[in-house]
């Protein structure tokens, strides 16, 4: 899946990890929702030295509010949505102090999140709020298409019950209704059935990654497959976002990758790429293919070697 170029480097662009050397070390990990930022900020809290919150509420990796049951997606709806909405009101330092403030005892040297912001978050709160404390900065991505199966799973639990979902699966879909039309009359498909719903909602979230990776090109990037499944890699990383303050030991990695996988938005075994594409019904290789298309994905993600020659 992977040619073999996509070792972390290292830039001294704004956009890029800033190295230096004081005694505490903050970072910053952008990255968009079903890409694996969990697993990554429960990986990184595991080493005693770092405090990795996640998720918009910007709360600790082990924190109940960041159970991902149905029950606690429930309980925490409305918080969460105005989390998601209020992005743009914190500055990075604000953010970054609320990280430490969960430290009370003062042990860790490394304060940081992932999935907190996005990085077209990142880009509004620096014009808005100027540059701030030093910070590493690096960008959690995955395939697109593994990407939209993970979000069609969870997207389908939530319009059960989630009003503000409920309410963006059916803007994406009216901000390009003549496409979708078309899709319902050749493939004989409802688009009000929850299935057609969550993975169009799912699909157009391409258009935001997007976005993303516009906003600031040269970031350093953390591959969520390689993360995931590559001791060396991943240990590469802990080294990157504390800037060399944090050698991850053996027995960390040992603890890092016992985790397995920790959320469930995708039923069914483990698929590649392909193997999931395959597996989708025509209309859904269709609606993925045309928001891949108008995302401009391709040609921004080809440097990290996914392969698309399927799609």
């Amino acid at each position: 899946m992977f040619s073999d170029n996509n070792d972390i480097q290292v830039s001294s662009s704004v956009t890029a990890a800033t190295i230096y050397s004081a005694p505490k070390v903050y970072f910053i990990i952008t990255c968009h929702g079903w890409s694996a930022s969990n697993w990554t900020a429960t990986a990184l809290s595991k080493h005693p030295d770092i405090l990795c919150c996640h998720s918009a509420m910007n709360v600790p990796a082990d924190s109940k509010k960041l159970k991902e049951t149905e029950n606690e997606f429930r309980a925490t709806m409305v918080e969460r949505h105005k989390a998601r909405t209020a992005r743009g009101e914190l500055s990075i330092n604000q953010l970054l102090d609320e990280v430490e403030s969960y430290d009370e005892a003062k042990n860790c040297k490394v304060y940081g999140n992932i999935h907190t912001l996005r990085l077209r978050d990142l880009k509004g709160l620096i014009q808005r709020f100027g540059q701030s404390y030093s910070y590493v900065l690096m960008n959690q991505i995955r395939h697109p298409v593994s990407l939209v199966a993970s979000g069609f799973g969870q997207v389908k639990s939530m319009l059960e019950w989630d009003v503000y979902c409920h309410i963006d699966a059916t803007h994406g879909m009216e901000e390009h209704l003549s496409f979708f039309l078309d899709i319902a009359e050749r493939y004989k498909i409802n688009l009000c059935d929850y299935d057609v719903r969550s993975f169009s909602y799912a699909a157009h979230h391409q258009l935001f990654v997007a976005v993303d990776a516009r906003a600031f090109p040269d970031v350093p990037t953390i591959i969520m497959e390689r993360a995931t499944a590559d001791r060396d890699y991943f240990a590469n990383v802990v080294r990157q976002i504390t800037s060399g303050f944090v050698e991850p030991s053996e027995s960390y990695l040992d603890d890092v990758f016992k985790l397995g996988q920790l959320n469930q938005h995708k039923t069914g075994k483990k698929l590649l790429a392909q193997e999931q594409f395959d597996e989708w019904h025509p209309w859904q290789q269709e609606v993925f293919r045309y928001f891949f298309e108008k995302s401009g994905l391709r040609e921004m993600y080809d440097k990290y070697g996914y392969d698309f020659s399927f799609l």
